[in-house]
């Protein structure tokens, strides 16, 4: 298991001590305003073409923020993956979809067959990994995915000045938290020579420190690589 996954690992852990073991801090490990979120993504989904019958893998899937409103649909199939033992069983019980597939896992990997998503999704996931663990999970998303899928990256980008505002609340955080990475749509692109993905797309959000009760969203922009 990685250092990263670890310490995120100890993150959910000291929410729970503090708040309790209830949904609350589950819901605040990944972000706060976990519904709302959550809608916010799913819509996204749909919009590029999400509908029943599809298969949705949601790397990270944490305490069931897309999950849960995904969950209505009874054809939408899906995968949910997470380092965080406490977040999947949370997102199971949320959805209580039987049929669908979650999973813990403590390497860079997604259990699922090749060629076979629709989507691949990375909600505030590549902002928690390194650059070459975040290389690794394309790879293993554009395996997965099946011709004329998605891939949907959520970052951090520092060209994108309300983000600094997350840089400065990590510099001010206590050693040993979740590693808070950013990334470059360019850098992005280019690892597409060795993670070939079919249909890259970024999502650009504002986010602050998983710590914060004040985690925000701010406005979509969205650009599409056709690989």
């Amino acid at each position: 298991m990685s250092q990263g996954n670890h310490a995120y690992i100890d993150h959910v852990r000291r929410l729970e001590q503090r708040l309790g073991s209830g949904n609350e801090a589950l819901r605040l490990a990944v972000g706060g305003e976990s519904e709302a979120v959550g809608k916010l993504e799913y819509y996204l989904l749909r919009s590029l073409g999400l509908t029943t019958g599809h298969l949705v893998v949601d790397i990270g899937c944490g305490s069931g923020r897309l999950a849960q409103q995904l969950a209505p649909d009874k054809g939408i199939r899906y995968i949910g993956t997470d380092v965080v033992p406490r977040l999947i069983e949370s997102a199971q019980a949320l959805t209580m979809r039987d049929d669908w597939k979650f999973s813990v896992v403590d390497d860079v990997q997604i259990p699922c067959t090749d060629n076979v998503a629709d989507f691949v999704t990375f909600f505030s996931v590549l902002t928690h990994t390194t650059h070459e663990e975040s290389c690794k999970y394309l790879q293993e998303a554009s395996r997965c995915l099946k011709v004329g899928g998605h891939v949907v990256i959520s970052f951090l980008e520092f060209r994108i000045p309300c983000h600094w505002e997350t840089l400065i609340a990590s510099v001010k955080a206590k050693a040993g938290g979740p590693l808070i990475q950013f990334l470059d749509r360019d850098a992005i692109a280019a690892w597409q020579v060795i993670a070939p993905c079919r249909r890259l797309l970024f999502r650009r959000r504002q986010r602050s420190y998983p710590d914060s009760r004040r985690d925000s969203v701010g406005k979509w922009d969205l650009h599409e690589i056709l690989g």
